[in-house]
């Protein structure tokens, strides 16, 4: 087993091919036919999620996914996961279409908590964010008999006491949270 590094010249195309030849010599002096390995340089699509993601628990949105450079022919598959699926899950993978920088999973908040979402491309780690799940949260609406948004209509919220009291905005929408 050996190891050694290749120098890559810098500015080398995309395309372009670097031609190695190697040849194995023993302590006895014998040295074995040249080995000859032929690499072509490559782009490293980089991605990009958001810096971090605050949700409420039992909300579910899009995360953005955007790629360095547009996704080649046959679209590029970026893999993603939670590193605690008890508080926030997102779909295990998504393909940006040809041409394309940029899609969006669906990360599904549970419980309150942090997790990390982390995203990769044939294996390799690509980047993460964090995700903070705002966790005991009660939300709803409140309507009338026509089904309209009734504002400043009163709400409690049985926890155990004391009981938590609110209002409802111009929406008809009421929005608790730190109940156990």
């Amino acid at each position: 087993e050996a190891t050694f590094e290749i120098p890559v010249p810098a500015g080398l195309a995309i395309g372009a091919t670097l031609m190695l030849q190697a040849v194995a010599t023993d302590l006895s002096g014998n040295a074995s036919p040249p080995a000859v390995l032929e690499l072509t340089a490559t782009d490293v699509t980089g991605v990009t999620l958001p810096p971090s993601v605050l949700v409420a628990a039992g909300d579910a949105l899009d995360l953005p996914v955007q790629l360095s450079v547009p996704a080649p022919a046959g679209g590029t598959r970026v893999t993603l996961a939670s590193s605690n699926a008890a508080v926030a899950t997102v779909v295990p993978s998504i393909v940006i279409p040809e041409g394309q920088t940029s899609g969006a999973a669906t990360l599904s908040a549970l419980s309150g908590g942090l997790t990390t979402i982390d995203a990769s491309i044939a294996g390799v780690p690509r980047a993460s964010t964090t995700v903070t799940v705002r966790g005991g949260i009660v939300s709803g609406f409140v309507l009338d008999m026509l089904q309209q948004p009734v504002s400043g209509a009163q709400v409690t919220v049985f926890d155990y006491p004391p009981p938590v009291v609110t209002t409802t905005g111009p929406d008809g929408r009421y929005f608790v949270e730190g109940i156990r």
